[in-house]
């Protein structure tokens, strides 16, 4: 199933409202599920945990710090030790059985690089604060699993100035760059 939660709409006078909604989608039909969880949010990330076999979320506009686990029913705040918020990072499973994995995001006025997995029910940094050879700090990327290579693909995102067009590969607990364009200036968009 893909779990989708929240996001934002334009309401009236043209303002952003954050949705608090979620949905599944199986087979050719979208359900949606109400009841108590997570507050209304855009720009959070979520992912798939194979080890506590839930969706994981984390995160959102005004770099909300609070983790969330969906079960295919309801959903419960699982936030253990602090956490610093993160708004458009990036977040993947990394197989079976392994953590998930989240990178990088906007929060306190600047983009950041860190690597954090999600295990026994925690956000733990891999390694420092930043890795050696981790991508450049950024958000608004896009990652996704590959399961036949057994490793996490990671492209893009910006800076806040510039906007990137590599691609990164996470496996054996490090990352690699695999491909890289320059990168061009970044268009205010006010997003």
């Amino acid at each position: 199933r893909l779990v989708l939660f929240g996001g934002y709409r334009y309401g009236s006078e043209g303002r952003i409202e954050a949705l608090g909604d979620t949905w599944e989608y199986f087979g050719a039909k979208w359900t949606r599920h109400d009841g108590p969880g997570p507050g209304p949010r855009h720009g959070a990330v979520a992912a798939f945990d194979a080890a506590g076999k839930e969706v994981i979320l984390f995160g959102g506009n005004g770099g909300k710090a609070d983790t969330w686990a969906w079960n295919g029913a309801r959903w419960r705040r699982v936030d253990h030790g602090p956490t610093p918020g993160r708004y458009n990072a990036v977040a993947s499973p990394t197989g079976q059985p392994g953590p998930v994995l989240r990178f990088g995001g906007w929060f306190d006025g600047k983009r950041h690089a860190d690597t954090l997995v999600w295990r026994h029910q925690s956000w733990r940094p891999v390694g420092d604060v930043v890795l050696p050879g981790s991508p450049s700090p950024r958000n608004h990327s896009a990652v996704a699993y590959d399961q036949k290579r057994a490793r996490v693909v990671m492209v893009g995102g910006h800076d806040g100035e510039q906007v990137f067009g590599d691609v990164w590969e996470w496996s054996q607990n490090r990352w690699r760059k695999v491909f890289s364009t320059p990168t061009i200036r970044r268009v205010e968009n006010g997003h």
